[in-house]
C-alpha cells in the first residue's frame, strides 16, 4: 500500500512510500525501478531534496532517514518525534528538513550539523504539513478538523481556520509567496 509519491526536482525520477516499509525511486522516463531502501517501519512519507542530492523517509516509528539521491545508499538517521512521521519538508536551499508528527510537533533538522529542535507544539496530532516556497511559512492540517499557518522561524500561529470538514483534512498547500 502506497503511502505517499514524490517527484524528483528535474522530473528524472519519482519515489513512493509504502507500507511495506520501503521506499522506492523509479524513472519516471521508462517507469523502470532505480533503488529500493529499507527504512524498517512503514514508510509514510518520501521526498527529494530541491537540489537532488538527497532523498529522505519518514516512518511510522518516528525516525526519518536521508539516503543519497542517486543510488539510495544510506546516510543518516534522524530522531526526534515519538510518534507516525506525517510530512516531512526539505528548506528550498536543501539545508534544512521539518519534519510533521502526530506527536503534536513540528521539528527542524540542519543537514550538517546533528540535533533537532522543535519549533511548533500543536493541540492535536499533526495529519499533514506543507511549507511555502521561500520557508518562512507552514500550512499544518491537525487530527481536531484545524488548518494552522505557522511561522517557521518562530513557530508563532499566522492564522488559523477551524472546522474545515466533517471528518478532517488530509493534506495542506501554500501559495508560492506563502500568503495563502
Amino acid at each position: 500500500f502506497v503511502k505517499s509519491v514524490g517527484f524528483g526536482p528535474e522530473g528524472r525520477y519519482i519515489a513512493t512510500g509504502s507500507e511495506d516499509a520501503t521506499a522506492r525511486v523509479y524513472e519516471v522516463a521508462d517507469g523502470r525501478l532505480a533503488y529500493t531502501v529499507a527504512h524498517g517501519a512503514p514508510v509514510f512519507y518520501a521526498s527529494f531534496s530541491p537540489n537532488g542530492v538527497v532523498f529522505m523517509t519518514g516512518s511510522k516509528e518516528g525516525t526519518i532517514k536521508i539516503w543519497d539521491g542517486a543510488t539510495g545508499t544510506f546516510i543518516n538517521s534522524l530522531q526526534g518525534h515519538r510518534s507516525n512521521v506525517t510530512n516531512v519538508m526539505f528548506s528550498p536551499d536543501s539545508t534544512r528538513i521539518a519534519s510533521a508528527s502526530r506527536d503534536q510537533t513540528v521539528k527542524m533538522y540542519a543537514l550538517d550539523a546533528p540535533g533537532q529542535e522543535t519549533v511548533a507544539r500543536t493541540a492535536a496530532a499533526i495529519r499533514s504539513a506543507s511549507v511555502s516556497e521561500d520557508g518562512t511559512r507552514a500550512a499544518l492540517v491537525l487530527m481536531n478538523r484545524t488548518l494552522e499557518i505557522r511561522d517557521t522561524q518562530t513557530g508563532s500561529i499566522v492564522s488559523a481556520f477551524a472546522a474545515y470538514a466533517p471528518g478532517g483534512g488530509y493534506g495542506a498547500a501554500l501559495s508560492p509567496d506563502g500568503r495563502y
